[in-house]
């Protein structure tokens, strides 16, 4: 009885450490697959902002570009109104006359 008893235990003891190695390789696995889901997410989202930024970089780069050329060409033409105006010497020096006879 005692030697049953015994061979009973030791079969027990066999299964616990049986259950331990698979809870071990389960939990070793799991860690594996999210390993490799995070890596997989994180090369999506990656591939996915690149895109989306080099987006909004090509965006910005036209408008900038469609401003300055804009900015440009209004600049040019107030010039060009700046140049066309002719100095009317003899009205202005009339009028500090005038301010300055006050």
């Amino acid at each position: 009885m005692a030697d049953s008893n015994v061979d009973v235990i030791n079969h027990l003891i066999e299964q616990e450490k049986q259950a331990e190695g698979l809870l071990h390789e389960a939990q070793a696995e799991a860690e594996r697959r999210i390993a490799k889901a995070r890596a997989e997410a994180e090369r999506d989202y990656k591939a996915r902002y690149d895109q989306v930024i080099g987006g909004l970089e090509a965006d910005f780069k036209a408008q900038s570009a469609k401003i300055e050329s804009a900015h440009q060409e209004k600049s040019a033409e107030y010039q060009r109104r700046l140049e066309a105006l002719k100095a009317d010497t003899a009205a202005f020096n009339a009028y500090l006359d005038k301010l300055l006879e006050r």
